[in-house]
């Protein structure tokens, strides 16, 4: 029951993200954030069982993705793997999410 409701939840994502880098607009947002740390979670944690992995890479944009955002916040200085020893760009990542946060908070009438 759990893969299908992965799959589910895959499927829901990958049809909102389409064929765009990030899930609303040229930029990431908090969701790009969110969906980032739990598929990448997935995709290089090793387990004895690689279902969940192999249900995530089945959809390509997602995978991109991560691919993304790995590329662009995590790897140090832009080149090399991403190692998860907390060398990547956050401050980057938050000051883009926070921006986006702002612009669409200025835009709500007061």
């Amino acid at each position: 029951q759990v893969y299908a409701e992965v799959d589910h939840c895959c499927t829901a994502l990958s049809e909102r993200l389409d064929k765009q880098d990030f899930f609303f607009g040229n930029r990431p947002t908090e969701l790009d954030a969110l969906v980032f740390g739990h598929l990448f979670t997935l995709l290089t944690t090793p387990l004895p069982d690689n279902r969940l992995a192999t249900i995530v890479r089945s959809y390509s944009n997602l995978v991109h993705l991560c691919q993304i955002v790995e590329r662009d916040f995590f790897e140090k200085n832009g080149g090399g793997s991403s190692s998860g020893n907390g060398e990547g760009d956050y401050d980057k990542l938050e000051e883009l999410v926070n921006m986006k946060s702002l612009e669409e908070l200025n835009q709500v009438p007061t």
